[in-house]
Parts: structure tokens; sequence; C-alpha cells
């Protein structure tokens, strides 16, 4: 089970970063991090403290899904909501941004 729970954390990580180094060159210098009720843009960052979140936190989950030290036996837990979030903050990047 452990196996396929590294399978799984290293395809994410590979996704998310692969979509922040090319996300790097097809994005702006300022990206939009958070929209406005009116759809406006919220809070913009700098391009590559921004591009960075998604890879941080998808490295963070990975290690915490791959030793999880609760003894889940499933091959979903918690911990793996994480990994699933960072997936989508990378998307929503591209999604604001483009």
């Amino acid at each position: 089970m452990k196996d396929k729970r590294k399978v799984i954390a290293i395809i994410a990580f590979s996704v998310v970063l692969i979509a922040s180094v090319i996300g790097y060159f097809l994005l702006p210098e300022t990206l939009v991090v958070q929209v406005a009720a009116d759809g406006s843009a919220g809070n913009t960052m700098p391009k590559l403290p921004a591009l960075l979140i998604a890879p941080a936190l998808c490295a963070i989950g990975s290690f915490l899904y791959v030793n999880d030290i609760t003894n889940d036996t499933g091959l979903w837990n918690n911990r793996a909501i994480i990994i699933i979030v960072s997936l989508i903050v990378s998307a929503a990047t591209y999604i604001f941004n483009l």
C-alpha cells in the first residue's frame, strides 16, 4: 500500500511542478491570487512566490501522505486532501491569470 501512495505522491508533485515551470514562462509578471466578489483582482503577488505556493503545498502533503503515522490502511485518507488542494491551487492560478 505504501508503494501506491509513493506513486500517487510522485505523480501529483510532478504535475504541480511541471505546471509551475510552464506557468513561469506563460503567465504575466504579477499574478492574481484572489478574486473579489465582483470578479476583479483582489490580491496580486509577484510571479515566482505565487508559483511556488502549489509545489510547496504538494511537497508537504506528499510527505504527510506517504509517511502516515496513523497506520491508516486505506489508499485515500485525510492527508490526500492536501495533495488534491495543491492540484486545485495550481489549476486556479492558470484560470485566474490566463
